[in-house]
């Protein structure tokens, strides 16, 4: 588990919820489209595919003040499909998207993994918590202003890293966010 740096005076956290995904692969991972389903609206992640086509996008922008001398971090909470004591293996990645360029599919660089253990008393609907996580190189690879699209894999056929043979469900990523107390605009 990763502990989050104290930002210096003048700078704070952002908390940055993203409690649904703009986009999935359609493949691995989909949208559960069942209004009385717990996961509606949500991702359900394959546990067999590759993460190249088991995945979700978020997109954000980039605050105006981000301080790109200090890391964002993450933490992603997900849901298990049944009951599981399996590993899972998420892979965290992201473009920089300025204006004028392609956001649909995008170069995605700074990948970060998302490691969950194991719940030896996983039941199914549990909710399961990757703690914060810090994305190396993150906030030195964004422009402020831009469009940040984050790609979150599920590398479910990885039979050492994610050993789980359920399906799982995006509940939130959340990203903090180094800032400044600047009035720094968004271009």
């Amino acid at each position: 588990m990763s502990s989050v740096s104290i930002a210096a005076p003048g700078q704070f956290f952002d908390e940055v919820r993203l409690p649904f995904p703009h986009q999935v692969d359609g493949t691995g991972a989909v949208i559960d489209p069942v209004p009385a389903s717990p996961t509606y609206g949500h991702a359900i992640f394959s546990a067999t595919a590759d993460k190249a086509a088991n995945y979700v996008l978020y997109r954000l922008r980039v605050p105006g003040d981000l301080v790109s001398s200090m890391e964002i971090y993450a933490c992603f909470t997900f849901r298990l499909g049944g009951a599981d004591t399996g590993k899972h293996a998420y892979k965290l990645s992201m473009a920089n998207v300025g204006g004028g360029a392609g956001a649909d599919a995008p170069a995605f660089t700074n990948e970060i993994p998302l490691s969950f253990a194991g719940d030896p008393a996983g039941a199914a609907g549990d909710l399961e918590v990757i703690p914060s996580t810090v994305l190396t190189g993150w906030s030195a690879a964004l422009t402020p202003g831009n469009i940040a699209v984050v790609k979150l894999a599920r590398d479910g056929d990885d039979g050492t890293l994610d050993t789980s043979s359920i399906q799982s469900s995006d509940v939130e990523l959340t990203l903090l966010i180094p800032r400044s107390r600047s009035a720094a605009v968004p271009s």
